[in-house]
């Protein structure tokens, strides 16, 4: 097999444990006979140094042009105050959105055997956890048009939340087939108390579950999960949400990779800003993850 990988190391610890994945990388082609041609591109802050911009033309033309992109980290306290047109986060948005990069896996499992290195407590984990959270990626408040301007004498900040039928129907797919893969248990993440968007979330996931009868299919409003997932996370197979209630609201569980249906799969290997975690060798940790977690499919990213 020989393919071509853009590697995007970003900032933070980012080439740390970029460097770490293309040492496994390198195994696993001397020793299945593999080869990744590697070309490096670009991203976050140090492109926004070199070239005024978070991922230049030619660097996503690149990413488009390859069969995976491996990503590191991008962004730090240097950029944390610069044009928000360029902040180093609009270059994820952007390749998200060029690459088709809509299904956001994000696997979560404890062994038994590693139940004391859990928070929680020995009675909620001490059988291990093993669930998958299915993130909608390229739709959503992150996507939608923003804008501050001054009303009646005072700044107001506007951030608009769409989502379509077709981009709901697109991700719930996705949560129910990996289900039937899995437990067949799906439960589908929202706020349709509150929110127009997740009232039609439910009423699409609802036509969409009948074309999956032997899925155990429900519903879960979000501040009810972050709870339910820390209560009794055992009781969860498969997740599906959408854009926005991942990072903010169940954080905590995210070993993740990226992909389309089809083309060009995306690996990230560590939160999207992660200077804290520099030179402390936990790049290592993760990799020894990565090798754990590799789906036989392809390559698996960690985020730590």
């Amino acid at each position: 097999m020989n393919k071509k990988i853009t590697v995007l190391p970003g900032d933070g610890i980012g080439p740390e444990i970029v460097n770490e994945a293309i040492k496994v990388l390198n195994k696993v082609a001397d020793k299945y006979g593999h080869s990744f041609d590697y070309t490096y591109v670009d991203i976050g802050g140090c492109s926004i140094d070199k070239f005024g911009v978070p991922i230049t033309d030619e660097g996503m033309e690149k990413c488009k042009n390859s069969d995976s992109v491996l990503l590191g980290a991008v962004g730090g306290p240097k950029w944390d105050n610069v044009d928000p047109s360029v902040r180093p986060e609009k270059a994820l948005l952007a390749v998200r959105k060029e690459l088709g990069l809509f299904a956001n896996l994000r696997p979560t499992k404890l062994f038994p055997q590693l139940a004391d290195a859990s928070p929680l407590k020995q009675e909620i984990v001490g059988g291990g956890i093993d669930l998958l959270i299915v993130r909608e990626l390229t739709g959503g408040v992150y996507f939608g048009s923003r804008k501050t301007e001054e009303v009646n004498g005072e700044m107001v900040a506007t951030d608009i939340m769409p989502y379509s039928e077709s981009e709901i129907e697109r991700i719930g797919r996705v949560g129910f087939e990996t289900a039937m893969k899995r437990g067949k248990k799906l439960a589908s993440v929202d706020k349709a108390n509150v929110l127009d968007t997740s009232r039609l979330w439910r009423k699409t996931m609802h036509k969409l579950s009948e074309e999956y009868p032997e899925v155990e299919y429900s519903d879960i409003l979000v501040d009810n999960t972050a709870m339910q997932l820390i209560k009794n996370p055992t009781q969860f197979d498969v997740l599906v949400t959408e854009n926005k209630i991942p990072p903010i609201s169940i954080a905590g569980f995210k070993f993740a990779f990226t992909f389309p249906m089809e083309s060009i799969r995306s690996f990230k290997p560590v939160i999207a800003k992660s200077s804290g975690s520099m030179g402390i060798n936990t790049s290592s940790q993760a990799v020894r993850a990565l090798i754990v977690n590799a789906p036989r499919d392809g390559l698996v990213s960690i985020r730590i």
